[in-house]
């Protein structure tokens, strides 16, 4: 072993007297090699040890020390400075306080965090005790230090495996599911994680959590940055492709380059930092891919490995369904195996150092022999005579330092010699008789089963003397029923025919392994028959006598009465008992508690102790009170039947002879299993009611074909009604056709004569014949409006015509919204000038395209604003802007005129109707055809015109395109 190993004084050097006396030849060979078979032991098991010199703070570290911290053997430093830079930062103040407490005289227990210089964070577990020299000063430390990373991550996994399976039996919401899941995942398993769903659209982000506040709005707004999920190379993308997870132990520039989309993308990422993932894959029962979990470690300087990886999958596995518990069992024996592992190296240790103490103890025997036959020998032996006494001592002082690592074994240890009496009790198994009652200090000496008679005649018994007589280790778990707990026992025989025993309080995996059962049988029980009675009957009887000794159901037949449809007892007789005092002393509902409270709030109830007085609070008279105390009950639940937030029922456990006493997860356990029969109870009512309901409509059938009949000869007489109207339809729809026809005519013939009107007008307006005064000029120009006007009125009913006929012409292509929108000021410039008004364009995004006809775009605004611009008083506003909503554009057009009155909305948009007509408005002549071809123009190309608008408030006309 290198000198970092051994102190520069090791235990054999303070046993040297003043006068350099030495120890015989035989006693240092016998020391050297106890010390060897310690260390050799320590080395096995994985147990690393130090020791500290108080007086110049040096610390001696072995091998297997050194490795545990990611050291080379020799490596370490051996000051408490060098030491520190291995501590991680959130446990190291607590180190150095125990390492100061140590310095002044007490013994050291702590769970704490290393960083290796690797980066790799790991825990520890350190016992240490202080050696006092001949005057009592503390004059060094020693201890061992255990790595109990794995355990530690076992047990976390479990727990959070077994919360995450709590969580989604709670909960038939798919988000909060996936948001609690989440939570438990972080910090606990990853820094930030994120859950991404498939949707028709790609991959939707449902919950993305960070464990620092302030970084979640940077986790946010990775939203924006959605990868291809058919072309990115993103670890997200790769998972959701294959359906195999991904690990990725180091993060690197090339992950980050493969997950950005853009330069934005890749330096989010960065700010973030990113160290470590994991990405799995979300699969249903058909093996589909629902979507994938993301898991990334950061600040906390984790680093995935497959332990990790083999989590977030059961996570994953748990997110897609509800019904596979299997998992999670999985994960807990898992689980287990490592405890188990872990325990049978520390057992492996324990009987190592067991034996090198019963080395020891013989090496003491023969040493106090040689003393005892020096004491015969003459004054020439005096000197040898000192010396063993001085050996006698050294052996001494290492079977204490053999018991100080006994003692810092952290599972309670025993030994009994062969008539069964305790020889040794290590620390933590006194302080587990010391919560029982037994002053630690008298039990040694004393008997086993005359200490606990109650552990005659049980395995516990059966199996600790099956190791003494057959002389082989005997690994065994057993329930305790007095102190309610399970402990998984491991019994050593000794040479002289005693015993070594170390237990571990296992109460919590048992309690998930029948949690797991009972919930599977429940399930099973439930699902096989739709006759509730018999089922809850069943489920009553099943957790008869490992759960209680008494169970029974009570369902709510009435306002403030109820019926009891199941009672379970190991005893027929008792169940008996029980139906013959439910019906002469039914309960009482009003009570504040009890069943009567627990129907009428919902809330589960606990006894674990049921005192004299809580019986005699309840009882109607002295009979009744007699057969309570008789019953012996010493522990009740009380849960709620619930089902869809309805109280059906209450279900009730109590233990008597078995003396249990229940806790939380007991109540926990009982609680699900109400809820399981409940629901069960409420489908099997539905499904009789609709029994009831098929029935009714089979009586109901007759009097519908009755009906049928009379509907049929009814149905004749509409379908002559409907020929009737539909060759009155037909000859509408020939009438319209010609009025189209004669309308599109018409309006050709007029407009010749019109143009050769505006042509004359405009040469003689010119002075082709003749100059014209002023009174001449102002008529040509009147003229002129009117023939502009009269030719605007016949383009609005040719266009129309066109478009009752299906002969216009659309050229879809896109374009961008905005020029168009500038463009048209400049159409309706002078008739804006010409009023007064004021001129608003909104504008438009440049990158705003329509997938339409630019010039049926502009038509319809120029009929818009030509509108807006005939009902706007003087000195009004008339505003044109365009966005984006969604897939479409939708172009405004909003003036502060005359407004439309609600009745006239729709009417409006009708061929030839106008809203000035009638209503003594003048100067707004016009054909009444400007709103009903603009809407069709819009709908002809897949969008529409609608109006929002109060009479003399304004209108706002709403033209909605789809965007390219």
């Amino acid at each position: 072993m290198p000198a970092s190993a051994l102190p520069e004084s090791s235990p054999r050097d303070d046993l040297a007297s003043p006068g350099g006396v030495q120890l015989p030849p035989g006693a240092d060979a016998a020391l050297r090699l106890a010390e060897e078979h310690q260390r050799t032991a320590l080395d096995v098991s994985a147990i690393g040890s130090w020791e500290r010199d108080i007086d110049d703070g040096r610390v001696h570290w072995s091998e297997t020390l050194e490795r545990i911290h990611g050291l080379a053997p020799g490596t370490f430093g051996g000051t408490v400075e060098s030491y520190q830079r291995l501590l991680h930062p959130e446990d190291r103040e607590r180190v150095l306080a125990a390492m100061r407490a140590g310095a002044a005289g007490e013994d050291q227990h702590l769970v704490y965090r290393i960083v290796r210089p690797d980066g790799v964070v790991r825990w520890l577990e350190a016992h240490g005790r202080v050696i006092r020299d001949a005057s009592g000063r503390p004059r060094r430390t020693i201890g061992i230090a255990t790595d109990i990373t794995e355990r530690r991550k076992a047990e976390d996994r479990a727990l959070l495996l077994a919360e995450a399976g709590r969580v989604i039996h709670g909960s038939l919401d798919r988000e909060k599911t996936l948001e609690t899941i989440v939570r438990l995942a972080v910090p606990a398993l990853a820094d930030w994680c994120v859950v991404d769903l498939l949707e028709r659209q790609g991959a939707h982000r449902i919950v993305a959590l960070h464990a620092s506040p302030g970084k979640q709005p940077l986790l946010d707004e990775l939203h924006r940055f959605a990868p291809n999920l058919e072309r990115s190379d993103a670890p997200v993308a790769r998972v959701i492709r294959s359906g195999r997870p991904l690990l990725i132990e180091q993060w690197t520039a090339q992950w980050t380059a493969a997950k950005a989309t853009s330069a934005a993308h890749a330096k989010l990422l960065d700010t973030l930092e990113p160290r470590s993932a994991a990405i799995v894959p979300i699969l249903g029962n058909d093996g589909a891919v629902l979507g994938a979990m993301s898991f990334f470690a950061a600040d906390s300087g984790r680093r995935y490995g497959e332990s990790d990886l083999r989590t977030a999958e059961a996570l994953a596995f748990r997110a897609s369904t509800a019904l596979e518990n299997a998992r999670l069992y999985g994960e807990v024996v898992e689980s287990r195996r490592l405890l188990e592992e872990q325990a049978l190296e520390l057992e492996l240790q324990t009987q190592q150092l067991q034996d090198q103490a019963t080395e020891l103890e013989s090496q003491r025997d023969e040493l106090e022999q040689q003393a005892a036959e020096m004491e015969a020998v003459n004054e020439e032996l005096h000197r040898v005579n000192e010396e063993l006494v001085v050996a006698n001592d050294a052996t001494r002082a290492t079977e204490r330092f053999v018991r100080g690592i006994l003692e810092a074994i952290a599972d309670p240890f025993v030994v009994h010699d062969a008539e069964w009496r305790f020889r040794y009790i290590n620390e933590a198994a006194g302080k587990t008789f010391a919560r029982a009652g037994h002053d630690v200090n008298e039990l040694v000496g004393r008997v086993l089963w005359e200490e606990y008679p109650d552990l005659i005649g049980t395995r516990f018994e059966e199996r600790m003397r099956r190791a003494s007589e057959a002389q082989t280790t005997v690994v065994f778990e057993e329930y305790y029923p007095k102190g309610g707990t399970w402990s998984e026992m491991r019994c050593y025989p000794l040479p002289d025919g005693g015993v070594a025993t170390i237990w571990k309080d296992v109460t919590d995996q048992k309690r998930a392994e029948e949690t797991l059962h009972y919930l599977s049988r429940v399930s099973e029980i439930l699902g096989s028959s739709l006759d509730y009675e018999n089922t809850v009957q069943s489920v009553a009887e099943l957790v008869v006598p490992k759960l209680a000794d008494w169970c029974a159901v009570d369902l709510i037949a009435a306002p403030g009465r109820i019926s009891r449809i199941a009672v379970a007892h190991v005893d027929p007789q008792k169940v008996a008992l029980a139906h013959a005092l439910w019906e002469r002393y039914p309960p009482n509902l009003d009570l504040p508690n009890g069943l009567g409270e627990v129907l009428r709030t919902g809330l589960p109830e606990m006894y674990p102790e049921i005192p004299d007085e809580l019986l005699v609070a309840g009882a109607v008279d002295e009979e009744h009170l007699r057969i309570s105390r008789e019953l012996g009950l010493t522990s009740a639940i009380i849960v709620p039947l619930t089902a869809h937030e309805r109280v059906l029922g209450a279900m009730t456990l109590a233990s008597a002879e078995s003396g249990r006493r229940y806790a939380d997860p007991d109540l926990a356990l009982a609680g699900e299993i109400a809820r399981r029969a409940a629901l069960a109870i409420d489908n099997a009512r539905l499904y009789r009611a609709s029994l009831a309901a098929r029935d009714q409509l089979e009586q109901n059938s007759e009097e519908l074909e009755t009906i049928n009949e009379e509907l049929h000869a009814a149905n004749l007489a509409l379908a002559e009604k409907t020929r009737i109207a539909d060759e009155a339809r037909h000859a509408a729809e020939e009438a319209n056709h010609a009025k189209a026809q004669f309308l599109a005519h018409m309006s050709h013939e007029l407009r010749t004569p019109l143009n050769a009107i505006g042509g004359y007008a405009q040469l003689l307006e010119i002075g082709i014949h003749g100059p014209v005064n002023e009174a001449q000029l102002e008529a040509l120009q009147r003229i002129q409006r009117s023939q502009r006007h009269l030719l605007g009125l016949i383009n609005d009913v040719l266009n129309f015509a066109k478009l009752e006929s299906g002969h216009v012409d659309y050229r879809i292509a896109p374009f961008p919204i905005a020029p168009l929108i500038t463009g048209v000021e400049a159409l309706v410039a002078p008739q804006l000038a010409a009023k007064s008004l004021r001129y608003e364009c909104g504008g438009a995004d440049a990158a705003l395209l329509v997938d339409a006809d630019p010039e049926k775009v502009q038509q319809i605004l120029l009929n818009l604003l030509s509108n807006a611009i005939k009902f706007t008083g003087r000195g009004g506003l008339v505003r044109v802007s365009a966005v984006a909503d969604g897939d479409d554009a939708v172009i405004t057009v909003a003036d502060s005129g005359i407004g439309v009155p609600s009745d006239k909305r729709d009417a409006i948009f009708e061929p030839f109707v106008q809203l000035a007509r009638g209503s003594g408005i003048s100067g707004h002549e016009g054909t009444g055809l400007g709103l009903a071809i603009s809407r069709d123009l819009a709908r002809a190309m897949q969008g529409d015109l609608t109006l929002r608008s109060s009479s003399g408030e304004g209108s706002v006309f709403e033209v909605r395109l789809p965007r390219a």
